[in-house]
């Protein structure tokens, strides 16, 4: 005992007595027990939760197929958090709060140590009874249970066995997770985040990866297309497929092959076009599938896109033009060059800015000119621009409006519309007489013209004579600058080459060329140039006679266009048929072409022809047919038969061209010869023998006609109320109220 008694002996000296000394070892006891039993609990706890990860993980990937479902992973993780959070409150809160009891902690002491025969229970049952009937008998108790516990290591009297038993545990299923992790060819991490995130969209692991999928949830506009990209790793990696449902249900799990962007990449991308291609029409959810994986649905909504609706078009026409601006409904634009379109439009939903797009064809992808829309309100629309041809004449066929959100939503499939811009087409312009492209004629001669010339939408501006000589240009020569051009117009002039003296030998070109009123730049149009070898100069009295033998050719000209006589060739188109010249305008109706107002005559020259401008043009509907005018080509060729005919008839009759005063005319035959501008009181005179009788009380066809209009006859240059004016001109002569006996019937057929 002295022994045992010295060894502890700085204990007593440290302590100031016996009860002091026990205590001290029973509160160290009391502490380790607590500890002890949490850390059993929490041992206890962490073997649960990792088991039970194990497990997930296990039925997960390898049972179930398809892995734990929604509901399932959360009443598994709602049971396992339940046991959890209920054992921590029991043995660790719970335990945290109290303290252990004295008594309990000197029964752990004793049970370390038989020797101790309950010396140590004894002392604190004695004392927590607070007895204080004997203090000697509660000292001698105090000593023996200090000496006793003097030789006990308090830290050893707590029974850990249980600890380590669930120590054990844990390191072996941590070391199966381990061998697990490395062995595994599936991500057992993606189950574990399953797991402890049942509400996640963490797809089951698989040997096959399918991540990064874009767009994933998306909202599109209609008709569109979704392009659809993800990445596919692992076993079976050659192959991806989009699986898609619509919502009508009329496509359930419909595949569509995805295709890898990059050899040697993992990215693999698809496109969702909707039916036949033409987009979206319906929202729909998709996944995506991969050897054995599979992704969670995705959504797509299909949405109105943004679009707009034209309201009215309003056009402008240039002031040349002389037509009324209209305006339009709906989107279709039909319009003459150089006219300003005003648009108007509404959209389905507020923009932030619009714009019109002109392309060469339907496809709303392709390129063209833009013209920006004013935005009012989020929904109104309004701009205006000039048609136009591009700089090769070539023009835009199609237009549609382009929108765009906030958001920067567009419509991938707008409206679209025709566009159709028609040309102010050029002036055609015709030298009637001379039909030669080459003449002889001295240097002072004149070369009669006959000239035709036609505008096919609007109003000529001018006709010009040009001639040049080797290249060196002499001045223009306006004609008929006191005359009103109209849509069409025909006239004579005499063409004097004294004016240019020229020499014997040279050679000059002369042409005419036509305006017509485009502005601002008139569109020009030229006959064939016509070459004239100068000779000689010739007697005043040759070059009169030429020039009524070239006017009398003109003469069979006016004839072989006059509609009354029988040796003219068959209706011909007129230049301006088949020809669409105006867009459907109601008020292209009132043009200045369709006016029965003709150009007056020419008064006051006795030595030149009345006017040859266009004849009257009937504006009867029911007669439309006698608007036409012949080509140039047809008037040449009537011209050509005229004159073979005059020819022969000279020939027989040994006619010339002097004069014949006094000639008897009876017995020529007039078949197929018109009476210059005379209706002979709705008889044609044909067969009638001239007897030289004074015509008494007729208007012969020479006599000058003034301006009297010839009520029910068809007065030559004058205007027939509804009735159809010859066109015959008396050229060059000057017809008065003489005697036909012997008078040169001009026009007529010797």
């Amino acid at each position: 005992m002295a022994t045992t008694t010295d060894t502890h002996l700085p204990d007593a000296k440290h302590y100031v007595d016996y009860e002091e000394y026990v205590d001290f070892q029973l509160e160290k006891t009391r502490s380790n027990i607590k500890l002890t039993d949490i850390f059993t609990t929490l041992t206890t706890v962490a073997v649960a939760v990792i088991g039970y990860l194990l497990l997930f993980v296990i039925f997960d990937q390898w049972i179930l197929d398809g892995g734990f479902g929604y509901a399932a992973r959360i009443i598994l993780l709602s049971l396992l958090g339940s046991a959890v959070l209920g054992m921590l409150m029991w043995r660790v809160v719970w335990p945290l709060m109290r303290r252990v009891h004295p008594l309990y902690a000197a029964r752990v002491i004793e049970k370390s140590d038989a020797n101790l025969k309950s010396n140590l229970v004894n002392f604190v049952d004695v004392r927590e009874a607070n007895s204080q009937s004997a203090p000697g008998v509660l000292k001698s108790m105090q000593k023996r249970a200090a000496v006793e516990l003097s030789h006990i290591d308090v830290d050893e009297a707590v029974d850990r066995r249980p600890l380590l038993r669930v120590a054990y545990v844990l390191l072996a299923i941590v070391v199966v997770s381990a061998v697990y992790i490395l062995v595994s060819p599936k991500d057992p991490f993606a189950s574990v985040r399953r797991a402890l995130l049942p509400t996640s969209a963490i797809e089951v692991a698989t040997e096959t990866t399918i991540t990064d999928v874009a767009p994933g949830d998306q909202n599109v506009p209609a008709r569109a297309s979704l392009t659809i990209e993800a990445d596919v790793r692992g076993k079976d990696a050659d192959q991806a497929q989009i699986v898609y449902t619509t919502a009508d249900h009329k496509y359930v799990d419909q595949p569509v092959e995805m295709q890898r962007v990059e050899k040697g990449l993992p990215r693999f991308r698809g496109v969702l076009n909707g039916e036949n291609g033409h987009g979206l029409l319906q929202s729909l959810k998709y996944r995506i599938a991969a050897g054995d994986a599979r992704t969670h649905d995705f959504t797509v909504n299909v949405i109105q896109p943004p679009s707009a609706r034209v309201d009215e078009v309003h056009y402008v026409f240039p002031t040349y033009m002389e037509l009324e601006d209209k305006t339009t409904p709906g989107g279709l634009i039909d319009g003459w060059e150089g006219a300003v379109v005003n648009l108007k439009a509404t959209t389905n939903m507020p923009v932030k800015w619009a714009s019109v797009v002109m392309t060469d064809s339907e496809d709303a992808r392709a390129k063209g000119e833009e013209i920006s829309l004013k935005v009012t309100d989020g929904a109104k629309l309004s701009g205006s621009w000039k048609l136009e041809f591009r700089s090769d004449g070539t023009a835009p066929r199609f237009y549609h409006i382009q929108v765009a959100t906030e958001k920067n939503e567009t419509d991938p499939d707008p409206t679209q519309f025709s566009l159709r811009i028609r040309p102010d087409q050029r002036p055609d312009v015709a030298l009637l007489a001379p039909t030669r492209s080459d003449l002889d004629m001295p240097a002072n001669g004149i070369i009669p013209l006959h000239i035709q010339a036609t505008d096919p939408d609007f109003k000529l501006r001018s006709l010009t004579l040009k001639a040049e000589r080797g290249g060196e240009a002499f001045p223009d020569k306006k004609l008929f600058e006191d005359q009103h051009f109209d849509q069409t117009f025909r006239g004579n002039y005499d063409f004097r080459l004294e004016e240019l003296r020229l020499s014997a030998g040279e050679t000059i070109q002369f042409w005419i060329e036509a305006k017509d009123n485009k502005q601002p730049t008139a569109n020009r149009a030229n006959t064939p140039r016509i070459n004239v070898h100068i000779g000689k100069p010739a007697t005043a009295q040759e070059v009169q006679e030429q020039l009524a033998s070239e006017k009398r050719e003109q003469n069979q000209l006016a004839r072989g266009d006059d509609p009354l006589n029988p040796d003219r060739p068959d209706e011909v188109p007129s230049p301006d048929a088949g020809k669409d010249l105006t867009p459907e305008d109601p008020a292209r109706s009132n043009s200045p072409a369709q006016n029965d107002q003709t150009n007056e005559p020419r008064k006051g020259r006795e030595t030149e022809p009345e006017n040859t401008s266009n004849p009257q043009q009937p504006t009867n509907e029911e007669n439309p047919g006698q608007n036409q005018k012949p080509q140039p080509d047809d008037f040449q060729q009537a011209l050509k038969k005229l004159l073979q005919k005059d020819q022969q008839d000279q020939a027989d009759n040994k006619q010339n061209s002097d004069k014949e005063a006094g000639d008897k005319q009876s017995g020529d035959k007039q078949t197929g010869d018109k009476q210059t501008g005379d209706k002979q009181t709705g008889d044609k005179q044909t067969g009638d023998k001239q007897t030289g009788d004074k015509q008494t009380g007729d208007k012969q066809t020479a006599d000058k006609q003034t301006g009297d209009k010839q009520t029910g006859d068809k007065q030559t240059g004058d205007k027939q109320t509804g009735d159809k004016q010859t066109g015959d001109k008396q050229t060059g002569d000057k017809q008065t109220a003489d005697k036909q006996t012997g008078d040169k019937q001009t026009g007529d057929k010797q």
